[in-house]
């Protein structure tokens, strides 16, 4: 219809008012509801910003307009319809609804029978509106969208649904005595209105600090709380198997280092009354450093075995589960930013959920368990900051690691955590890491002469075969080898230099074969040396033969050779005792000559 037409059908119509007649022509035509929408959309052409939504929404009120007809009172259908098109109208003429978030009800202070309520505009502005009277307040919850009318004055319906998109933050707490939430959104907190599921899910404790909770600063709300990823919890938490060292069998020498953290566990587990009477930190830390192959693994090793007796004996059960969360460099480092700070928060959310989560005796008891947190070679991420080497990179990983270990709320501080960290490089580390992880220091060196003797008793079974000699028992043989080894392998003779190292100052420093020697070291020796053992024993049978001393130190120098062929600038500290700071210019190889070794070799 063209605005010629529409003129025609006025004067036809005695010229009344457009909205009276077409209201009339379409309740009582019989025209498809596309041709009404589109008759109205001719009218209010001038009027109407966007058409296509206008024709939408009447395409669908005519729609109804047909169903209604067809029910038992079409009178009554008619004037429903009339409410909608005459609201309709209003829309069109002032506006549509505006949407806002529903806070709270207010105590309104003037006397008026209408009830008002708090609500907050999607710009953030506050608004007072009145409620319809056909909305009770009760069914209003803190978190839904309310409709106000375009001047913004009156609540004229609502949803139930709450939004669930928007910015992704982290749960610090509730308030005291209200319904806002502190959240974390990188690196600022943010104090917001709690909407309704997150309200429920705090009052049945289903959320904890750290948890994921969608946020709109805008409309000043945290919405919904964000469930664990399932394939992220506890991605961090230890749950291999118990390693089987122990301390009395498989070390020969245990650093003190172990029975301190054994004592330090005991109390942890076991003197609750001593803790408090001298008010023991329950959190502890203790950093391991020495080079590679010097004990500190095993030593953890023997010191975990010992952990899952205690926690067995003090529980009375066997299905516990791990309580060891284990840092690596490999799994916290990503090369997409803002990775590897989600895998730290990630590794302390499990830190968090494990320590602060009591176990149940055997009994029906209560208790609050220690857990272990172990970081091995720590300088891989807590280097040291302000490098000009490429190393800048990780001031970042070094701030992210001390801002969840200095916890501003003392959430980690006040559980019992047992932080063991290893470092073969300790000059790397930063210094503000060092303070915060090495409560103790515990460094571990080479074998000296009773180390090594001591090894070797673990390391030489009495039931090993060894050699025969002028009739003496096997527990003879056994200890007299030893003693040839230890006396070969530590006692300098001035020809048995490896390796020479040149500092940038022109100093040099030479380092002998038993400078080398590691548990490690002396563990292959020993397992290459049986192995020669067992193929001679396959090849001419078990009778006459036997372990003996050349054998053993054969192999040792053939390790620490090996050992010190692959020694550079770079790694010497890894392998070698060397001056703090010292700056090492060069290594050269040396030779040593046989020696007292040449003599064994020849009986």
């Amino acid at each position: 219809m063209t605005l010629l037409d529409w003129k025609n059908f006025l004067t036809a119509n005695g010229g009344q008012s457009p909205s009276a007649s077409v209201a009339k022509m379409l309740l009582e035509g019989d025209k498809p509801p596309d041709v009404c929408a589109k008759t109205y959309m001719d009218v209010l052409m001038s009027q109407i910003a966007n058409p296509v939504m206008v024709q939408a929404m009447l395409t669908d009120l005519f729609a109804q307009m047909n169903e209604l007809k067809k029910t038992a009172d079409p009178e009554s259908a008619a004037m429903k319809l009339k409410e909608m098109y005459e609201q309709a109208l209003l829309e069109l003429r002032y506006g549509p609804v505006r949407p806002a978030t529903f806070i709270e009800t207010i105590d309104w202070p003037l006397d008026t029978p209408q009830q008002r309520v708090e609500v907050v505009a999607p710009d953030g502005t506050h608004r007072h509106p009145v409620l319809s009277p056909d909305i009770n307040s009760d069914d209003l919850k803190p978190g839904m969208t309310v409709f106000l009318d375009p001047e913004g004055a009156v609540v004229l319906a609502y949803s139930k649904m709450m939004p669930t998109v928007g910015q992704e933050a982290k749960f610090q707490r509730r308030l005291p005595d209200s319904d806002c939430v502190e959240v974390a959104m990188r690196d600022e907190r943010i104090v917001l209105h709690a909407a309704q599921p997150v309200i429920d899910v705090i009052e049945a404790g289903e959320i904890k600090r750290g948890d994921a909770v969608i946020i709109c600063p805008r409309r000043e709300f945290a919405f919904h709380a964000v469930p664990d990823e399932s394939d992220r919890k506890y991605r961090f938490v230890d749950d291999s198997r118990i390693p089987t060292i122990d301390a009395n069998r498989d070390i020969g020498k245990p650093h003190w280092s172990l029975a301190w953290l054994l004592r330090r566990t005991d109390l942890l587990m076991n003197r609750p009354d001593i803790l408090d009477l001298l008010e023991v930190r329950p959190r502890v830390g203790i950093l391991m450093v020495g080079p590679s192959g010097t004990g500190k693994t095993l030593t953890i090793k023997a010191y975990l075995n010992e952990f899952n007796r205690m926690i067995r004996k003090r529980t009375g059960r066997d299905n516990v589960g791990s309580r060891v969360v284990r840092m690596k460099a490999g799994e916290m480092l990503s090369p997409w930013f803002g990775e590897t700070d989600q895998n730290f928060e990630r590794f302390f959310n499990d830190v968090y959920q494990i320590a602060s989560t009591p176990e149940r005796t055997a009994d029906g008891e209560e208790v609050r368990l220690p857990t272990v947190v172990i970081m091995e070679e720590i300088e891989g991420l807590a280097r040291r900051r302000g490098g000009e080497d490429g190393t800048a990179v990780y001031d970042r990983v070094i701030g992210t690691l001390l801002q969840r270990l200095d916890d501003p709320n003392d959430d980690l501080s006040q559980l019992p955590l047992i932080l063991v960290a290893t470092s073969n490089r300790p000059s790397m580390i930063d210094i503000a890491m060092w303070r915060r992880l090495a409560s103790v220091v515990a460094r571990f060196h080479r074998l000296d002469r009773d180390g090594l003797t001591a090894v070797l008793s673990k390391k030489l079974k009495t039931q090993f075969p060894f050699a025969s000699r002028n009739g003496h028992s096997k527990e003879a043989l056994r200890n007299a080898l030893i003693d040839e080894v230890v006396a070969t392998l530590c006692s300098p003779s001035g020809d048995d230099a490896v390796i020479e190292i040149t500092f940038r100052d022109g100093s040099k420093l030479r380092k002998d074969r038993r400078h080398l020697i590691t548990g490690a070291v002396v563990e292959q020796a020993v397992s290459e040396s049986i192995d020669r053992i067992a193929f001679q024993a396959a090849e001419h049978g078990v009778d006459g033969v036997g372990l003996t001393s050349a054998m053993l130190i054969e192999a040792l120098h053939r390790q620490v050779d090996n050992l010190a062929d692959n020694i550079t600038r770079e790694n010497a500290a890894d392998f070698i005792d060397v001056p703090e700071n010292a700056k090492i210019a060069d290594i050269k190889r040396l030779r040593p000559r046989a020696g007292a070794f040449a003599n064994l070799l020849a009986e």
